[in-house]
């Protein structure tokens, strides 16, 4: 998606971009056109009475007035965030009211992720009626919501999603947002009534009236094949930290050296070289970067996770112990051993890794944040 960047205290206002698909939108353009919004970048030596006033007061280009609406947990680590084109018929307030109710939010972090859920990136689907889709309890135990964050999707709705979206094959599960709701739809075969089963912990404010808009399903990201994972600065203390040699990490850079060496790829041996220099970043071949899901076999034991990925083109399922850590890895917590298992109800998922719903606490809860093995 191409979004308007303004840098606020620079001598030009400078337009550019993240480098979504262009048929990636938010649900905010979708409803009042692509450039309704821009996202202002403050510089780290803006004075914060200069700040103040631009959020407090708005600004104008070319005639038009863009007032503060809201950011995101991305936008607020790199000190931006979203201004809307504002007229005489159409405030700050009646976008926040055509988004959503979050009167019952009183925290105002929360307050903040909550609205900035309705600005990401997204690719339209389907479109669901009030019938195509229910919302589930999640399974919970010991207070745990084993289940956080992950719906179902049908085989037949799966398949219409990959075909409006041109994706082959069929992913097994989605990153998503629908109106108030977000996170993951796995695929599961035997939802047949519904398009869609939403759990209750994916639902994150309300909307009273649904418009098309908030009837889309927003797809962010999907299940596919991937490269191997790196691991970074924080990966290797945390490792170094339980017990793995020094020596161990430079003998993988070395045999990564080797290995592009071997393979003529010697422009790429300098970029690694200076990659390590700048920013410590080690592949790891035997890798990768997945998706999380929940089992929906419930066959799972505590402790276990189902993992089928594809390796040279070829589809291989994983048995025996694999390191599973997230990014980014702050605590020696954040590295759990499970063992992947073989489960035949689960032998349609893909490039995904399928935690437990069994057991005292998720897995996936005590490493939290995406995943990487």
């Amino acid at each position: 998606m191409k979004q308007h960047t303004v840098e606020a205290g620079s001598s030009d206002d400078t337009y550019g971009g993240n480098r979504f698909r262009s048929s990636c939108l938010s649900r905010l353009e979708r409803r009042y056109g692509r450039g309704c919004s821009v996202k202002v970048k403050f510089s780290r030596n803006v004075p914060e009475a200069r700040i103040m006033s631009v959020l407090e007061n708005g600004f104008d280009v070319d005639g038009q007035r863009y007032e503060f609406l809201a950011f995101s947990d991305s936008q607020l680590r790199e000190r931006s965030c979203t201004f809307f084109a504002t007229s005489p018929y159409l405030g700050i307030q009646d976008v926040i009211s055509w988004l959503g109710d979050f009167s019952s939010i009183t925290n105002t972090s929360k307050y903040a992720v909550r609205l900035g859920q309705c600005f990401s990136p997204t690719r339209p689907s389907i479109v669901l009626n009030d019938w195509d889709f229910i919302v589930e309890e999640d399974i919970v135990r010991n207070g745990y919501e084993f289940t956080e964050g992950c719906g179902r999707i049908s085989t037949a709705a799966a398949a219409q999603v990959a075909a409006l979206l041109h994706l082959k094959p069929v992913p097994s599960a989605f990153q998503i947002r629908f109106g108030e709701f977000k996170g993951v739809l796995v695929v599961d075969p035997s939802l047949v009534n519904v398009a869609v089963a939403f759990r209750k912990s994916q639902q994150k404010f309300v909307i009273h009236s649904r418009t098309e808009e908030q009837r889309t399903l927003e797809i962010l990201e999907f299940t596919k094949q991937t490269k191997a994972a790196n691991l970074n600065r924080q990966f290797l203390m945390i490792l170094c930290e339980l017990g793995v040699s020094q020596s161990y990490f430079e003998q993988m850079m070395c045999n990564e050296l080797r290995r592009k060496e071997q393979t003529g790829r010697s422009k790429s041996c300098l970029e690694m070289v200076l990659r390590l220099r700048d920013n410590l970043s080690i592949p790891v071949q035997r890798s990768r970067n997945l998706m999380g899901v929940a089992d929906i076999s419930e066959e799972l034991q505590e402790g276990e996770v189902f993992v089928q990925i594809h390796v040279n083109g070829k589809l291989r399922m994983l048995q025996g112990n694999v390191v599973v850590m997230k990014s980014p890895s702050l605590h020696l917590g954040d590295l759990r051993i499970l063992k992947a298992v073989n489960v035949p109800n689960l032998s349609s998922l893909t490039n995904c890794i399928v935690f437990s719903t069994k057991g005292q606490q998720p897995d996936f809860n005590a490493i939290a944040g995406s995943v990487s093995i």
